[in-house]
């Protein structure tokens, strides 16, 4: 279920950041604040490459986060098409969870840190790249303090049951009481 959320978000930022890449907007204060913010509320980290990569020995690169080199790297190797599972940073494991013609969502273990991501790679229409990835950690801690909360709403609730039952079945059995 919370994988399933993080794919849907993942696929809302793709739609914003595919329309400002179109319009070639990505550049704006306006754009890039709320694409910041969207990206920050969902724990995510977001690299997008335009077009100009492959006319230009530059391109304009995008990211929410300052240590972006590990994601150029694995945007770079997206891009063309290089297998992952090669070389000194080698992905362990990797799951394909969907894939359409402009993006594939992956469930993939990063041998650095030996941590689970959900990544979000493909490119726009317009041409350019990008990549997004959240730590599937974020995911499991979200879904723990969301459940010990309703397991205490769950207590508080049934001992308020049981104190309403128990005031109930007094004012019921009072009067039988009193007849005998």
């Amino acid at each position: 279920y919370y994988i399933f959320n993080k794919t849907e978000d993942f696929k809302d930022i793709f739609a914003e950041v595919e329309e400002a890449v179109s319009n070639g907007s990505l550049e704006d204060e306006s754009v890039e604040n709320r694409l910041s913010m969207v990206a920050e509320k969902g724990n995510i980290t977001l690299i997008v490459m335009d077009e100009s990569a492959t006319k230009q020995r530059y391109a304009h690169v995008y990211s929410n986060r300052n240590d972006e080199m590990l994601l150029l790297d694995k945007l770079m190797r997206y891009a063309f098409n290089l297998d992952e599972r090669e070389g000194p940073d080698a992905q362990t494991s990797q799951e394909e969870l969907e894939t359409t013609e402009n993006y594939s969502i992956t469930r993939s273990v990063e041998p650095t840190n030996n941590r689970e991501y959900l990544e979000m790679a493909g490119q726009f229409d317009s041409g350019g790249w990008f990549i997004m990835r959240t730590p599937i950690e974020s995911i499991r801690d979200s879904a723990m303090v969301s459940n010990k909360f309703l397991v205490y709403v769950g207590v508080v609730v049934t001992l308020f049951s049981i104190m309403l039952v128990w005031v109930f079945a007094k004012r019921l059995i009072q009067p039988i009481l009193e007849l005998t």
